[in-house]
C-alpha cells in the first residue's frame, strides 16, 4: 500500500478562495470547537485497491475519520473489492462501533455504507440519519436552515462575523453531504471569515429530504443557489 503525497480534496469539495482551502486542509484550527477525536486532516492518499472508484472513496472516509478509520478499512480490505462488499462491511462495522461507544467512527462508517447504496436500499435512510445525527451533535450543530429554490429548498449553514475578512462560499461535490465539511467551516469561521455552506440542487439534503423537487436546476454551475444562500439572514 503506497501513500501518494498530495492533498486529498475531501469528497470533491469546492471552496473559494482556493488558497484558504489549502490552508485549512493542512493546518486545522486550534480555536475551532472541534470534537476531541478530530486532531488533524490527513494529507495524501493510500493505494488500497486497484479499482480507482472504490479506492478514492476509501481514502475519502480516512480523510474524515483519520487513523481509526484507516485501521478499520485495513481490517476489512480483503472484503471490499465489490460494491456489495463495501455496503455490507461498512454497515456491519458501523454497528460494531456504535455498540462499543465509538460514535464518530460509527457515523463515518455509516456514511461509507450509505454512499454505495441505491435509493431503494432499505438500510440507506437509517444509515444517513445515523451519520447526520452523530456528526451534527459532535460539532454542536443543529439541522441546516433552508432557502427556497425552484419547487424545493437548499439546505445551508451560515456563520457570520462582525468584521469579516471576506466571505467564503463552500459547497460539496455531486455526492457529498455538507456536514462532511464541518471542520473546514469551523476553521474558516475562526480565521475571521463569513462562511456560507450549502447543498446545491440534486445534492445531499436538497435531494434526499426535499425529494424530486431538489433535482430542479441541477447542473455544474451554482451561482444562483450560492447567491440565494449568501443573501439569507445568518443563523
Amino acid at each position: 500500500m503506497r501513500r501518494r503525497e498530495f492533498i486529498t480534496l475531501l469528497g470533491g469539495a469546492a471552496v473559494l478562495p482556493l488558497a484558504a482551502a489549502r490552508a485549512v486542509a493542512t493546518t486545522p484550527s486550534r480555536a475551532a470547537a472541534a470534537p476531541p477525536f478530530v486532531t488533524s486532516t490527513p494529507v495524501g492518499t493510500y493505494d488500497f485497491l486497484r479499482d480507482p472508484t472504490i479506492n478514492f472513496q476509501l481514502n475519502r472516509w480516512v480523510s474524515l475519520g483519520g487513523n481509526p478509520l484507516l485501521r478499520e478499512i485495513q481490517a476489512m480490505l480483503p472484503r471490499l473489492g465489490t460494491l456489495k462488499g463495501c455496503r455490507d462491511e461498512f454497515s456491519a462495522a458501523s454497528d460494531r462501533m456504535l455498540a462499543t461507544g465509538n460514535q464518530y467512527e460509527a457515523a463515518i462508517l455509516a456514511r461509507g455504507a450509505e454512499f454505495f447504496m441505491v435509493a431503494s436500499e432499505p438500510r440507506k435512510r437509517g444509515l444517513r440519519e445515523r451519520f447526520l445525527t452523530i456528526v451534527r451533535a459532535a460539532w454542536g450543530m443543529s439541522e441546516p436552515d433552508h432557502v427556497p429554490f425552484a419547487n424545493g429548498y437548499l439546505p445551508y449553514y451560515r456563520f457570520k462575523q462582525t468584521n469579516p475578512r471576506g466571505t467564503i462560499v463552500l459547497f460539496g461535490g455531486f455526492d457529498s453531504y455538507i456536514e462532511e465539511f464541518f471542520s473546514i467551516m469551523m476553521s474558516l469561521r475562526d480565521q475571521g471569515y463569513d462562511v456560507v455552506a450549502f447543498e446545491g440542487p440534486g445534492q445531499g439534503g436538497a435531494l434526499e429530504d426535499a425529494g424530486p423537487a431538489g433535482l430542479a436546476g441541477h447542473g455544474p454551475r451554482p451561482p444562483i443557489p450560492a447567491r440565494r444562500c449568501r443573501d439569507r439572514r445568518d443563523r
